[in-house]
Parts: structure tokens; C-alpha cells; sequence
């Protein structure tokens, strides 16, 4: 998967356009392993959306077939 394919993934949970993805400490995320953590196995960081909010978000394996997400916006800094 692709960064942009990840945009897309996270743009139609979030319900808004993802513009930019970043790590959890702010740096511009080139792939998505930028994003990934091993233990427990998700995803996560910032992201900003069209209208310039900010999020802090996560996505992680429930039960080895579901994923879930949460986000939360947070003020931009």
C-alpha cells in the first residue's frame, strides 16, 4: 500500500480528506511503515485533513480480521 492509498484508507474512515500524513512526533510520513508500530500491531500518528484540522489517530488489529480506528482532533500547532 501505498502513502496515497493510505490517504485514501484513512480519508473514508475519518469521513473528511486526509491532505497529510505524519508520524506521532509531527515528521512528514513518506511510507506508510513510517506510521506502523510492531507491538500492538497498528498504525498511527497525526494527520491533517482539507480544512486544515489536525487529528491524532490509530489504527490498530482488533481480533486478526477487524480493524479499528479512532480519531481525535487536536490543536494545531
Amino acid at each position: 500500500m501505498t502513502i496515497d492509498d493510505f490517504k485514501k484508507d484513512l480519508s473514508q474512515r475519518l469521513g473528511v480528506r486526509v491532505v497529510s500524513i505524519f508520524t506521532r512526533d509531527g515528521d512528514p510520513a513518506a511510507d506508510v511503515m513510517d506510521v506502523y508500530q510492531a507491538a500492538p500491531a497498528g498504525f498511527g500518528g497525526k494527520l491533517m485533513v482539507s480544512d486544515g484540522k489536525v487529528y491524532m489517530w490509530e489504527l490498530w488489529l482488533e481480533d486478526e480480521t477487524n480493524w479499528n480506528f479512532q480519531a481525535k482532533q487536536i490543536p494545531r500547532v
